[in-house]
C-alpha cells in the first residue's frame, strides 16, 4: 500500500512540475526569428529504392541571444 502512495505522490509532483514549466514557456511575448543555415541529406539504400532523410541546420534569435 505504501508503494501506491509513493507512486501517486510522484505522479502528482511530475504533473505539477510539467504544468509550471508549461506556464513559464508561454510567458514570453517577444519576437523570435529563425533561418535555415544548411540542409544535411542522408541517403539509405532500401531494397530496390533509395530513401532520403533531410536534417535542417537552423539558428534562431530570442531576446538578442542567437542559438
Amino acid at each position: 500500500m505504501f508503494i501506491i502512495y509513493v507512486l501517486l505522490l510522484c505522479s502528482i509532483l511530475l504533473f505539477l512540475i510539467s504544468f509550471i514549466n508549461n506556464i513559464k514557456s508561454h510567458q514570453y511575448d517577444g519576437r523570435s526569428e529563425g533561418k535555415i543555415i544548411s540542409l544535411n541529406i542522408v541517403c539509405h539504400n532500401e531494397r530496390n529504392s533509395k530513401v532520403y532523410i533531410y536534417y535542417p541546420v537552423y539558428e534562431y534569435t530570442v531576446a538578442g541571444i542567437t542559438y
